[in-house]
Order: C-alpha cells, then structure tokens, then sequence
C-alpha cells in the first residue's frame, strides 16, 4: 500500500506497466513515515500480524484511509499513467458489483 510505504503510484505503473492485470483503488492520508516492515511483518523481521494492521488503519497515527476522492492519492496523475501504460480494465466494475452486493442488504 502506497499509504504505508510513500512510495510514488505514478512511477510504480510506469515501472511495473507489463506486469498489471488488475487494480484496487483507495485513498488515504499518510501521516508520518513508517517502515512497511512495521506494518506488515517481513520473513526474519517479524510475522504478518493482521489485528496490528487493522490497530493501526483504525487509529489513524501513521495512515489514514478515507473515501475516495479525500485524501493525497493524485488520481489524475494515476490514472493518466494506466492509460498511458495501455491498461485496459476496468475497476469500476469492481465497484458497481460491490454496491449492487450491499444494496441486498437493504
């Protein structure tokens, strides 16, 4: 997660352009500078620990996720660069089938 690494989204998909068969888009506000490692455990580093990541995203001290649209994720940039890279999904299927799922439950 960008978020939690600072790294630029811009430059990941020009770099790993041949490489993209999907995408998951999210914003958020990254607070402070964290070692990933920190977040999301490395082999000889620490173990994943998923109720750590969930402590951190709920508190909000070094990220922030927040709706789309509200944070610092330039999407212009981002989705300027998947189409330049010749991307062809589609991610707001993604998000079309998720609304339909929940409106079920209405």
């Amino acid at each position: 997660m960008v978020m939690v690494t600072g790294d630029d989204p811009v430059y990941g998909i020009h770099l790993l352009k041949d490489y993209i068969v999907h995408i998951h888009v999210k914003d958020s506000i990254r607070h402070q500078p964290v070692d990933p490692r920190d977040v999301y455990g490395a082999i000889g580093y620490q173990p994943l620990d998923h109720q750590r990541i969930a402590d951190l995203v709920s508190s909000g001290v070094i990220f922030q996720e927040v709706p789309l649209g509200e944070g610092k994720v330039d999407f212009d940039a981002y989705f300027a660069a998947l189409q330049e890279s010749g991307y062809g999904g589609a991610p707001e299927r993604d998000i079309e089938r998720a609304v339909s799922f929940i409106l079920q439950y209405r």
